[in-house]
């Protein structure tokens, strides 16, 4: 269902694109069909449905694909198709960084989820990175033994200086 309402909106984004092209704007009415379907508002269906009921009624007008339109949605539905059959990484994070006001170190918590079918203890290194995601300061965080499927939060500060822009985490290593 995703790759259908993610390669429709492609379509229809393309389409309505090739049709307001020579007005250079879309009207307000049709971004809000579009708003209210992103925001939930609507659902897959009824946004479909209002899509085709523009369509049947003349609003929009749809075009046969030039071939760089084909091109361009056969590959997008490659890419999803190999992005849903990636293999997940053994270890994975999430973190969060407390940007300090008035210390000299980020505060966070980083939740890490062995992946695989068998025990292992991954070390999490914690980053301030510049502006140009290069690494200031880091540190080396042990998680210890996580069981399959187990997930574990630690927490843990690392320095920071006038340089630190963000602040990141990353696996290091898998034993």
């Amino acid at each position: 269902m995703f790759i259908i309402g993610v390669s429709f909106v492609a379509i229809a984004c393309l389409i309505i694109s090739n049709i307001y092209a020579q007005e250079q704007t879309i009207p307000k009415w049709i971004k809000g069909v579009a708003k209210f379907w992103v925001e939930g508002e609507v659902n897959d269906q009824e946004f479909i449905q209002a899509l085709q009921w523009m369509i049947d009624n003349g609003i929009l007008r749809v075009s046969p694909q030039t071939e760089l339109e084909k091109q361009l949605e056969q590959k997008m539905l490659e890419q999803m198709v190999k992005k849903q059959n990636e293999t997940p990484p053994l270890i994975g994070i999430g973190f969060e960084c407390l940007a300090p006001w008035d210390r000299e170190e980020y505060d966070f918590t980083v939740e890490v989820m062995n992946h695989d079918t068998k025990s292992h203890s991954p070390i999490i290194e914690i980053q301030t990175t510049d502006e140009y995601d290069r690494a200031i300061f880091t540190s080396l965080i042990e998680v210890g033994k996580l069981e399959p499927k187990e997930i574990k939060t630690v927490t843990g500060s690392v320095k920071v200086s006038t340089l630190s822009f963000f602040c990141n985490a990353i696996v290091k290593e898998v034993n």
